[in-house]
């Protein structure tokens, strides 16, 4: 029997198996990439009180006898702090009770962490309330009813109350809703090869349409960047909640014709005071349109879960 050898025996000139381990496998070239982004809105306050004369307000307030402090936030939150110096009811009695009532949410709902604090001598002591993300409705109250020993300040009065003032602060982090839209900072892994390779080579002679390329690349994010930093702003948006966007004239009469016949017009109050109030559209909203408007190249496109009905009204203007 004649047994055939060659079967298993690697042909020189034959081209090696697209599958063998030992050749790398680039990947495939793109013809088409997208990518988008996703930003939770973020708002951080803080605020400190000072009481004088603390050890006088001790003996004039019982438990569940209070202070207020003046109002604070912004256009949007707005929140107070309530001292109660001897506790807020019997059972506290001998603590201070510190709250913080929230006056004023965009949202019926307000998602934060909040860590009040005692400014000292030393440095600020801390009571963290809330490690975690907390929500709660709108008009809420956040409490602390044992929020300080009162046994301790005493005993360390140049410590926690030098010259007889007790410093209080409040530091809140809110977290609004989550944003998504499209980008184009993705670079696809093909051309960073081939840049590469084409380096490593020293053979590679970039012509004038790579060189063009080349220098309009750094300018493909500048008009959203423009909007998320309101450089050079020169026209005011402003939501029906009150929020303001810094943007800019040039590009929104450029990119919308609603703006553009706004602008033209030299006699409206609206160009005269370089500012414009949308009543029945919601921050949330107007954020995906100026996103939209800004955004030039054609990843400027708004996703169909972003389509709600106050934006199809919204853009039908």
């Amino acid at each position: 029997m004649e047994i055939n050898h060659e079967v298993n025996q690697p042909n020189p000139d034959s081209p090696r198996n697209s599958k063998s381990p030992g050749k790398r496998q680039l990947r495939r070239n793109l013809s088409h990439v997208s990518s988008c982004s996703t930003r939770m809105t973020q708002k951080s306050f803080e605020n400190y009180w000072s009481v004088e004369n603390f050890s006088i307000q001790l003996e004039l307030h019982q438990h569940g006898e209070f202070m207020l402090a003046p109002k604070f936030g912004d256009s949007e939150y707005e929140f107070v702090m309530k001292l109660f110096p001897n506790g807020k009811d019997e059972e506290t009695t001998g603590y201070l009770s510190l709250f913080l009532l929230i006056n004023k949410c965009p949202n019926p709902r307000l998602r934060f962490r909040v860590s009040f604090t005692v400014e000292t001598a030393d440095g600020p002591r801390s009571c963290h309330l809330n490690k975690n993300l907390v929500t709660i409705n709108r008009s809420g109250i956040v409490t602390a009813s044992k929020f300080f020993s009162l046994d301790i300040l005493k005993s360390a009065t140049s410590i926690y109350t030098p010259s007889d003032i007790l410093t209080i602060g409040c530091s809140l982090t809110i977290f609004g809703e989550s944003l998504t839209w499209p980008t184009n900072v993705f670079s696809p892994y093909s051309r960073k090869q081939n840049s590469s390779t084409n380096s490593r080579s020293g053979s590679y002679t970039p012509d004038s349409s790579s060189i063009e390329k080349a220098e309009e690349k750094p300018n493909e994010d500048r008009f959203p960047k423009l909007l998320e930093s309101g450089e050079f702003s020169d026209f005011t948006v402003v939501a029906s909640c009150g929020r303001e966007f810094k943007t800019h004239m040039c590009v929104l009469s450029s990119r919308s014709d609603y703006f553009d016949a706004l602008l033209r017009n030299k006699t409206t109050r609206e160009y005269l005071e370089k500012r414009v109030t949308f009543e029945g559209i919601s921050a949330t909203t107007l954020d995906v349109i100026l996103r939209h408007i800004y955004i030039t190249n054609n990843g400027g496109t708004i996703e169909e879960h972003q389509l709600t009905p106050e934006l199809v009204s919204a853009t039908d203007r």
